[in-house]
């Protein structure tokens, strides 16, 4: 205990650890979620050295040795085997050797890239644990902040990195642009996301976006031709030159675990720079001007299997690159804006093509701009263009610029790319409100068990996840609305998952003689499934894919519950959620399962989860199918009889059409093979009225005043939106008749300064009045 004391320091949230007292008992591995014995620190080869030189319940601390810091790295925080790095600092970051050592003795004379590099692994390690960091660096030598950053981004220039450092540096700066409520860390890091960057953009690209606002155009006459300093060159070069190293990467043959661990850091921080306004306004034209997003649908790595994440990732790319909202101003575009843009690019398109390439698009020229919604619509209309001729048409539109004034990434010259650039400039993309409206609100089985949208219990932050955060700033209020429909339903996803992977372990399903799947268990939140049928599906509202409803019956025997289970199933009435489960057993009814972990006896496969769709109750019938609930002559609630209930329910419908589209290209019928219903605790269960409530706002009008709406999404002087700040509103009132004349308005407001609009002096009533 008292060496546990020394290594820990003070001012800090105190961590557990787990007492190992058993004799002989061997030593637990430092694990990568900071969970420590008094054994481990004790026998560990880092307390002497912490006892010496940093740890505050050191006797005698010996003066700082640099030597001491580049041992520290070269034994400890370098490596290929990223989780023992990563319990490596784990054990550093609880002798506090960021605060006590690394930064208290930082000097950007002398620092090495060792230092440097410790830092930035400690930190990122505090980030990961969920401990406040920044104030250590306001304490002591905030003066050294802007140097150290500077550091930090010239780490390449200071020796080749390895792949784990460029891992490191990457999340590093992850955890900083997550960071910009703090002033000092904001202008470290928007210096190396503004104006001067644009000097790699095309000319093509650098007129257009300049011309946006005359700001811009006045402050970029004041900068420099080039950068003046190195300091200042590796802030213009920084970001292009990750974008190009990570394109080389995700174009190798081979991928190997820590490049694509790599790929995904650096798509998460893509995702986290485009989902903010100060960054997003200088970095997008960067990925726009070099084609990122084909460059990326078209490299090896995208259509590999293990590539799944890397492709949802691109998706959240994409769809913050083609946001509806003005970069400059911060102003939300509305869908028919967005839809008039895309409509004007199509006829400048049909003009060039017109004047320009009369010949080859003269189908092009003539045909209608829905022609252009679609890919294979596209590719038809440029099928007969030559690779020179598909050049000279992305030049013409200006998505590339000429040979001599490209981007800082080279264009391949093959007709493919020039194709696709073409296709992703000019396809119609689906509304998000139309999308939004079509997502199941229950999870299906490709949702619940999708590990990159729906981690694990012990998730610690190691691996990167196709999620949105919520973080201070958002770009417009439907973003932050989605934002939060989207991790709230994950986290009932989550939540509805552990319930029925519980629930299938706990019935023990079995293949019977006959070949079905049997259940053997018993379970009170669940029961097999007698007889299910679809009953109605409405025809599809105007404008809409979807049926408007689809009705169905669910038929079970409640004869297996008694006393208070069996109550808890009465008490289902309207608005309540059920699940339907088609459960095919792995095992047959003799066999004896195999030993395994719980983790392993969970999986979907091994308990045979196929399907999992998702109801509302609309009513409850018994056995004589009379409404349960209902209200009789003498007040009295019908409670029902027999075991027998049949619920008719309403199902999807969004759900329903991706079945009955799936049907159609050939898989099963999903809404034959429901063998078991299971039910949630009610107050665990209102996931659905949530959503759907978040859905309707996200598919109106919003109505938020102006002087809250900068604050709302992060932006501006909180103390703009006090009272004492916020300007009267002004509002009219027709009276009508409720005044005899001007002299009787006048002597009902004897204290108030009356100001007559119009000619008249004493005008003849009704009036209007506008306070």
């Amino acid at each position: 205990a008292r060496h546990g004391s020394e290594m820990r320091g003070t001012k800090r949230p105190a961590k557990s650890v787990e007492k190992d007292g058993k004799k002989g008992a061997k030593r637990k591995k430092v694990s990568g979620s900071g969970a420590l014995t008094v054994k481990d620190i004790i026998n560990d080869r880092l307390t002497p050295l912490a006892n010496a030189y940093w740890a505050l319940g050191g006797k005698k601390l010996r003066a700082y040795d640099a030597k001491v810091i580049e041992q520290v790295y070269k034994t400890e925080l370098s490596g290929e085997d990223f989780k023992k790095l990563q319990s490596r600092a784990v054990l550093l970051e609880f002798s506090s050797y960021l605060e006590n050592y690394l930064w208290k003795n930082f000097n950007p004379e002398k620092a090495t890239f060792a230092h440097v590099m410790s830092i930035v692994m400690m930190v990122n390690e505090k980030f990961r644990e969920g401990v406040p960091i920044w104030d250590i660096f306001h304490v002591q030598n905030e003066k050294y902040i802007e140097s150290f950053f500077d550091m930090v981004f010239q780490l390449g220039s200071m020796k080749e990195m390895t792949i784990i450092e460029k891992i490191s540096q990457v999340l590093f700066l992850i955890n900083c642009y997550s960071s910009l409520e703090d002033p000092k860390i904001r202008t470290c890091c928007t210096k190396y996301l503004s104006l001067p960057m644009w000097r790699h953009l095309s000319k093509s690209r650098f007129n257009e976006c300049i011309g946006q606002s005359a700001t811009l155009e006045a402050a970029w006459d004041l900068l420099p031709k080039k950068a003046a300093t190195p300091v200042e060159k590796m802030r213009t070069d920084f970001f292009p030159m990750l974008i190009k190293d990570f394109l080389s990467v995700l174009d190798q043959k081979t991928l190997d675990k820590h490049s694509q661990k790599y790929a995904e850091r650096c798509m998460e921080l893509f995702v986290d720079l485009l989902s903010r306004l100060p960054t997003r306004r200088f970095f997008r034209p960067l990925l726009v001007d070099c084609q990122f997003i084909v460059r990326c649908r078209l490299s090896a790595s995208f259509q590999r299997p293990q590539g799944k994440l890397i492709r949802q990732l691109l998706d959240m790319i994409q769809f913050y690159e083609a946001y509806g909202i003005d970069d400059q101003e911060g102003k939300a575009l509305t869908e028919k804006e967005v839809e008039v843009r895309r409509y004007e690019d199509i006829e400048h398109l049909q003009g060039l093509a017109f004047k320009y390439f009369r010949k080859e698009l003269k189908s092009l020229t003539l045909a209608p701009a829905s022609s252009m919604d679609t890919r294979k619509g596209i590719l038809k209309h440029l099928e007969k263009l030559s690779i020179k001729r598909l050049r000279e048409l992305c030049e013409k539109v200006q998505i590339l610029g000429s040979k001599s004034d490209e981007s800082f990434l080279p264009v391949p010259e093959t007709k493919k790319f020039l194709s696709e650039i073409l296709v992703a400039t000019y396809e119609r993309r689906k509304s998000q409100r139309q999308e939004i409206s079509a997502l199941p609100l229950y999870p299906s089985e490709e949702v619940l068990w999708d590990m990159n949208l729906v981690p694990e219990l012990e998730y610690h932050g190691n691996e990167v996840l196709a999620l949105p955060k919520l973080n201070l700033q958002f770009l417009t209020i439907y973003d932050y609305l989605l934002r939060n429909f989207n991790l709230f339903r994950l986290e009932s996803t989550y939540e509805i998952r552990e319930d029925i992977k519980n629930v299938v372990h706990r019935l023990k399903p079995r293949i019977a003689g006959n070949g079905e799947t049997i259940f053997t268990g018993w379970a009170k939140m669940a029961v097999p499934i007698k007889e299910f049928n679809v009953t109605k599906v409405k025809k599809p509202n105007i404008g809409e894919m979807k049926p408007a409803e689809v009705l169905a019956e669910i038929t079970v025997d409640l004869s297996p519950f008694q006393t208070n289970v069996r109550e808890d199933w009465e008490k289902i009435r309207k608005h309540d959620v059920l699940f339907l489960l088609c459960v095919e057993a792995k095992y047959e009814l003799n066999d004896k399962p195999k030993k395994m972990s719980m983790k392993a006896r969970m999986d979907p496969k091994e308990l045979g989860i196929k399907y999992v769709r998702g109801c509302e109750v609309k009513l409850v019938l018994d056995e004589e199918k009379s409404m349960i609930g209902e209200r009789r002559k003498d007040g009295t609630l019908y409670e029902g009889t027999g075991d027998l209930r049949t619920y008719k329910v309403e199902m999807d419908t969004a759900q329903y059409q991706m079945d009955m589209t799936a049907l159609i290209d050939g898989k099963d019928d999903v809404n034959t093979t429901f063998n078991l219903l299971v039910k949630r605790k009610a107050k665990e269960n209102n996931f659905k009225a949530v959503l759907g409530t978040i859905r309707d706002l996200m598919a109106g009008q919003f109505i938020i005043p102006d002087w809250l709406h900068d604050i709302f999404l992060g932006y501006g002087d909180p103390g703009s939106a006090t009272f004492m700040s916020v300007k009267s509103p002004t509002y009219k009132l027709r009276f009508a008749d409720s005044f005899l004349d001007y002299k009787h308005l006048k002597s009902c407001f004897p204290n108030q300064k009356l100001e007559i609009k119009g000619q008249s002096k004493k005008p003849s009533p009704p009036y209007e009045l506008e306070f």
